[in-house]
């Protein structure tokens, strides 16, 4: 269960982000030429400006940010759900599931 421990959390975490920064990176660059107008975008900015090649910038700023978003969003997701009651817990089956080793 992804949400059993803090450590699963955080992997579940990162293997999310990798994942979508990946597929993040490969977008950016090949369909906005590095440009996507987002946060990103400003990394990417100043990552070239210290001399990196638009490639590698996009794929730093994109896998970063995926990186660090994935895992924070799992992590307030996690500490929601264990501060959920039981009885509220109970009328969710996949929330009880995910959240199984607080109950």
């Amino acid at each position: 269960h992804g949400f059993a421990s803090s450590a699963r959390v955080l992997l579940w975490g990162l293997l999310a982000g990798a994942a979508c920064g990946t597929i993040s990176a490969v977008i950016s660059y090949v369909l906005f030429r590095g440009s996507t107008g987002g946060g990103a975008a400003w990394i990417t900015a100043a990552l070239r400006s210290a001399g990196l090649p638009l490639s590698v910038s996009v794929a730093i700023s994109s896998g970063g940010t995926d990186l660090l978003d994935k895992t924070l969003v799992f992590v307030v997701v996690a500490a929601a759900l264990r501060s959920l009651p039981r009885r509220v817990l109970a009328r969710f089956p996949m929330a009880l599931r995910a959240a199984r080793a607080r109950v």
